[in-house]
């Protein structure tokens, strides 16, 4: 009997222990998640400006 209840006392342990730490590890995932996506928006603004440049620029070729 006092062995099951040690095997429960150290899961129930180990379960407090994994409550406890489960959130720094959760955060620290998403602030890695965003550092990633900076370099995407700052490609998509490279990309998205110079499709605005080539849009004017073929339209002012058109009125030539």
């Amino acid at each position: 009997m006092s062995k099951e209840l040690e095997k429960f006392t150290a899961l129930e342990e180990d379960i407090q222990e994994i409550k406890e730490n489960h959130l720094p590890h959760i955060k620290e995932q998403i602030v890695r998640i965003q550092v990633d996506v900076s370099w995407l928006k700052k490609f998509f603004f490279i990309v998205a400006g110079s499709s605005i440049g080539t849009a004017i620029t073929s339209m002012l070729n058109l009125l030539k």
